[in-house]
This record gives C-alpha cells, structure tokens and sequence, in this order.
C-alpha cells in the first residue's frame, strides 16, 4: 500500500506521554528494511451514535507491526476531521479516549465532533526510534451520526416513604403502578426490541465516560430524559437506603403477574412489578423462578451509578419471589451486563 503524505509539522503540538507505548526489546528483528512509508493503518468506524462521537478501529499492517514492537514506541497522536473529504480542511479532535492495544491494531474514540450529521477523518501514527521518527497516516474514514432518538415524555406521580428522595409510583414506559413498562440499558434513554452487545448504543462510549454515574445527566439517563422536572435514575446509595429501611412484601398482581411491595418508614409504600431483564430478544428472570402461583418472579432495576468507571457491569436493584410471595432475596447485584434491558423506577430529590 502507498503511504499517505504526513507533514512533520502536524506533530509538533503532540507528545501526550499518555499515548505513549513501550514495547521490550527484541535482539531478533534487526533489519527494519520493510517498515519505511511501504504501508497505511487502515482506519474503519466500528460504531458511530448520536452522541456525537466515533469509535475507530486501526488496523496496521502485520509487517509493520512486527517491526514497531521491536525496542521502539508507536504513539497514536489524534483523530482530525472535518466535513469534507479533503484532509486539507481536516481539524484536530481534541477530545479522544485510546481503548485498547492489541498486537496488530488499536481503538479509540472520537468525541464531541460537532453538530453535524456526516463527517470524514483520519489518524495519525509516529514511530520513533531513538531520535529518529517515521510519521503514517491512516485512510479517511466517512462517519455518519445517527439523529438524536426522539423520546416519549412521561408524568410521573411522587411518592413519599419517609426515605431521602422520593420514589416514583410507577416504572417509566407504564400505564399503571403495576404495569412492567420500558425496559432500558444502561446509559440509554430508548427502549427497543433487541437487547445484546452488538446492538448497545454505548458499547463504546461507556468506556470514555469520566464519571461512574450518569444520574441525572438528560442524554444517558432514561428517567431524567423521560420525565425531566428533577427525576433520575437512583443512585446505588439510594437503592441501598430502599432495601435496607423498607418492609418488603410480595403481592399477586392482576393477569398472573406479581410483585414486590416496599413500605417504609413512615407507612408509604409502592409496588414494583416483577419485570424482569430483557436478554436478546426474551425477558429474563432469575433461574426462571415460577413458582408463585406459576408466575415470573424477578424484578431488575436499573442504577445510575456503576461500580466504578472501570466496570463492564453495573448495578442493580433486583429481588426474587418464590411460594406463597415469599420474598427469597431483596439485594443489590454488581453483576448485570450494561447491555441488558431493566426496568427503571425514578426518584427525585425532596425540595
């Protein structure tokens, strides 16, 4: 493949030691004949969401690779880009998360673009040896933004259990206190039909959050989108209060479904629907419990808080019912997938 001109002075503003890779040296790979300006990195979208940002994957050539991983250091500098496909008008993304480094490729992602909907890009790489560097640049990618997803806005009534916030009577996406609603992965604000890692809008994104929680925050919290006027998603504190200072019950719900009744200290009480977690395209419960009058009987709420920025799981409120609507376990679970469907019950603060 023919290199794509690089000028040198692209580079001056960009040694981010943050970026930096060291490789061990390796006394067998002396002749480095091949690795010149012979080949590209191949830069292609993985996955593009309306949150104005692009995942790209970089694909170098195994060649070069090898020759670059001996007592050497690739630096992956920046994404530029722009609205046209001449790189000449192309700008530097300031804003980009590295995420991985596997031995041939690497994968980053693009942030805070702008507001329009189509742009093209590319990456640029430096290798350097001692003082000496070589400069490659990557093909120009085209990266389409899908449009903001429109969401259905919802009146959610209060309710007071003598805790720290007030818990919304019903889950968002439901008609009635014991309707099972929307269900909702974390960090998006839109139900679907499929819920599985390859359709997670945030399968990348969620790795350049800086924060461990998106409660509250419009563009990833499905309750605040939803419902706006001060509701969000709980935080791990808050459903940790609810568990621990509420009385809890399970109750038969019309239709053959069930659900779990909290009460709390001041004698309010709501119910939760034994919703479930939506998995591919079926609901999941725990081990299939049907054994309340042959009802489902697991509940999964969603959190707006992960365990920490690190985690590819995240919280959950979750309980499970089994004969007789005897709760057999009321607890917060660090294990669900990101990706999975919850159901979610909003709070707000108390003013």
């Amino acid at each position: 493949m023919a290199m794509m001109a690089c000028s040198s002075d692209t580079f001056d503003d960009f040694s981010d030691d943050d970026n930096k890779q060291e490789q061990g040296d390796d006394d067998d790979n002396d002749d480095d004949e091949q690795t010149g300006k012979k080949f590209n990195i191949v830069a292609d979208v993985e996955n593009s969401t309306w949150h104005q940002a692009a995942a790209i994957h970089l694909t170098v050539s195994r060649l070069l690779a090898d020759s670059c991983y001996t007592g050497r250091e690739m630096k992956l500098f920046s994404f530029y880009y722009g609205t046209e496909p001449d790189p000449s008008h192309f700008q530097i993304c300031e804003n980009y998360v590295r995420k991985t480094s596997p031995d041939n490729g690497e994968e980053f992602l693009a942030l805070g673009l702008g507001e329009d909907s189509e742009y093209y890009g590319r990456v640029i790489m430096t290798v350097v040896d001692g003082e000496d560097k070589e400069e490659y640049c990557s093909n120009t990618v085209k990266i389409d933004i899908p449009a903001k997803p429109e969401v259905k806005r919802r009146k959610l009534e209060a309710c007071d259990l003598g805790l720290s916030v007030l818990w919304a009577t019903a889950n968002i996406g439901a008609e009635a206190e014991e309707d099972a609603g929307d269900h909702f992965a974390w960090g998006e604000v839109v139900s679907k039909k499929k819920y599985d890692e390859e359709a997670y809008a945030l399968r990348y994104l969620v790795e350049a959050l800086t924060s461990d929680t998106i409660s509250a925050k419009a563009d990833f919290d499905a309750a605040t989108a939803a419902a706006g006027d001060g509701w969000r998603l709980p935080t791990r504190s808050e459903v940790d209060e609810l568990r621990k200072k509420c009385k809890w019950e399970g109750v038969a719900l019309s239709g053959g479904r069930a659900a779990l009744r909290l009460t709390g200290p001041n004698g309010g009480s709501i119910i939760m629907p034994c919703a479930g977690a939506k998995v591919g395209k079926a609901t999941m419960h725990d081990d299939d419990l049907e054994d309340f009058n042959g009802r489902k009987l697991s509940g999964y709420y969603a959190v707006g808080t992960r365990t920490d920025i690190y985690s590819q799981g995240c919280p959950s409120f979750r309980f499970d019912m089994t004969s007789g609507g005897k709760e057999e376990g009321v607890y917060v679970s660090n294990d669900s997938e990101l990706w999975w469907g919850l159901s979610v019950r909003a709070v707000k603060d108390r003013k």
